[in-house]
């Protein structure tokens, strides 16, 4: 039987998520620029799902930057999407979830725009 983690990252990826990790919030702590901490978001949190959401070839390709935003903008909302039928799996399974809500990447010069990251935090639910 597959563990808890593994269905998790089962359950992202056939939502549409391209990449899947599950980081503790500890380990994320050490890496986060001050201020930005996850803890500060869900101070009982334990864990971060965190994923990726590939984008369209051709729209990274692309000269015209209207439609770099509107794919990007078209990602953002599968990301949103994704992260609101973890959570709900999550909570339906005990764990307390927060939704970080993805946003369009600033940069849209050529080849730097190389994917939307997102994630969902989560906690045991208290009894």
């Amino acid at each position: 039987m597959k563990n808890f983690t593994e269905k998790v990252k089962e359950l992202a990826m056939s939502l549409g998520a391209g990449i899947v990790g599950i980081a503790s919030m500890e380990r994320l702590e050490r890496i986060t620029p001050t201020g930005k901490v996850p803890s500060n978001l869900l101070e009982d949190g334990r864990s971060v799902v965190v994923y990726g959401v590939p984008l369209l070839r051709g729209a990274i390709r692309s000269e015209d930057l209207r439609l770099k935003r509107y794919n990007a903008v078209e990602a953002c909302k599968k990301c949103d999407e994704i992260s609101f039928n973890l959570a709900q799996y999550l909570e339906r399974n005990g764990y307390d979830s927060l939704i970080i809500h993805a946003d369009v990447p600033v940069d849209f010069e050529k080849d730097s725009m190389l994917g939307t990251c997102h994630c969902v935090m989560l906690r045991p639910r208290q009894a």
